[in-house]
């Protein structure tokens, strides 16, 4: 693995001899703890309680709902795609349902 710039490790893949790129997440203390910041600011400037984050009966803390985490993968350059393992449509009654098994977030 070889540094080449302050946020990106580039690499090769050792199966097709490839050159990848992945960002580098790692960090000082006081870089991590002004990302925490600037996102504390984002949660209390953009997200909406009850919409994007929120209690859930049996839960005492607040849960990142789907809304929040959307504007969260925006916001961060991340791509997201969905493995659906069950779907149910049936337009004429107005139903729609998804059964996810895993998501994954690609950073762009």
């Amino acid at each position: 693995m070889k540094r080449i710039q302050d946020n990106i490790v580039r690499f090769i893949d050792g199966a097709n001899d490839d050159i990848k790129s992945l960002p580098n997440i790692t960090s000082s203390s006081t870089e991590s703890q002004k990302r925490i910041e600037q996102l504390n600011t984002f949660v209390e400037d953009v997200m909406v309680k009850g919409v994007d984050y929120g209690l859930i009966n049996g839960f005492s803390k607040p849960t990142l709902l789907k809304p929040g985490a959307e504007k969260l993968c925006d916001v961060f350059g991340f791509s997201k795609t969905a493995e659906v393992t069950n779907r149910l449509e049936d337009w004429d009654s107005e139903l729609l349902s998804c059964e996810v098994k895993l998501c994954h977030l690609i950073i762009l």
